[in-house]
């Protein structure tokens, strides 16, 4: 049973050792100010590409709201705390006033690494460690996957999307003001395609295109040009990579380059913007499906799959370090060159 005690981050809390699960040889900081704790916590956010940050605040977030209502403490909640929590996400639970819907097992695997990482940060024992966590996720992932419930994946922006963003870009569309003017609309339309196309050619996440920065952009004597990405989310270290570029992309980008743009960002959009522009073209361009800002990652993917590359080229491409999500988004290309297909075509 969970032992009720004061929250964590009030300065009054003196160093004792966990009781249940809890290691009893470790002791639990107290010395910090509520202050303090918070400063540290901002700072250690910074360790982290901006996806995951939001993602683990968001987690922990509702992890700690769900302790405080049920008067637990952070510190003194065990595995079985922990199992209720999670089983309280799966059904759909309100926490501190907000109605959370039925968690779907990758969101749930997320919060258990936010809260691990909470548990690591404050050098406490990780509950989430408990052999009971894994088995909960498990049942979780059983249970959807025996109700058809599948991982939701962005709608791939293939060379044929683009080619249809292409042609339709720069039309006028009705928006809360009205129609667009034509001038209005070939400026939105250029940063559009020129977008689209280097997030293709580079494989790029939304949060890398927000960050690109003209002078990091460099071109070559055949035309074509390369960016440099420093950190990013599997390059935390910022050892960065330097990028391809196609000569046609690279002849969009000049089409929106302002004079003297240096320093200055490319797009000038903060990610979620970069997802509505994707989401918003590919539908003006006729396309249906959940176009977003990692569409065009997925879609040239799935081309360079098509074109025969391998999976290790492709990882390198996309800078992926582990081959499963790589697998998942090429799986419609994976099939049509196993073995039946090939009997196929052969007989």
């Amino acid at each position: 049973m969970v032992t009720k005690s004061q929250p964590l981050g009030e300065s009054s809390l003196q160093p004792t050792k966990p009781t249940g699960a809890h290691d009893t040889n470790v002791l639990l900081p107290s010395t910090l100010t509520e202050e303090e704790q918070r400063a540290n916590a901002e700072f250690l956010v910074g360790a982290y590409a901006e996806n995951t940050r939001v993602a683990y605040r968001s987690q922990l977030k509702a992890w700690l709201e769900w302790c405080a209502q049920r008067d637990i403490s952070f510190v003194r909640a065990d595995s079985e705390t922990l199992v209720t929590y999670l089983r309280e996400r799966v059904v759909g639970v309100e926490i501190g006033g907000r109605y959370y819907k039925p968690a779907k097992p990758n969101s749930l695997r997320v919060a258990r690494a936010a809260i691990s990482k909470a548990y690591e940060v404050a050098g406490l024992p990780d509950i989430t460690k408990s052999p009971k966590i894994s088995e909960a996720l498990r049942a979780h992932r059983n249970s959807a996957a025996r109700a058809g419930v599948k991982v939701r994946q962005a709608e791939a922006l293939t060379v044929e999307v683009l080619a249809a963003i292409r042609a339709t870009a720069l039309h006028p569309r009705r928006g809360r003001g009205g129609v667009e003017s034509e001038t209005h609309a070939r400026q939105r339309g250029l940063v559009d395609i020129a977008l689209v196309s280097l997030m293709r050619d580079c494989l790029l996440r939304r949060s890398e295109a927000a960050a690109v920065r003209w002078n990091d952009i460099t071109a070559s004597a055949d035309g074509s040009g390369r960016l440099y990405v420093g950190v990013s989310k599997t390059d935390q270290e910022g050892e960065g990579a330097l990028l391809f570029i196609s000569r046609q992309t690279m002849r969009d980008l000049d089409a929106i380059r302002p004079p003297g743009a240096g320093e200055q960002l490319v797009f000038g959009l903060k990610p979620k913007a970069i997802g509505r522009r994707i989401a918003a073209a590919a539908t003006a361009a006729g396309r249906i499906g959940a176009y977003s800002g990692h569409s065009a990652r997925v879609g040239m993917a799935r081309d360079l799959a098509r074109a025969g590359e391998e999976l290790p080229a492709l990882m390198t491409a996309g800078r992926w370090k582990s081959a499963d999500m790589v697998a998942r988004y090429i799986a419609h290309e994976s099939a049509g060159r196993g073995a039946v297909a090939r009997f196929h075509r052969e007989s």
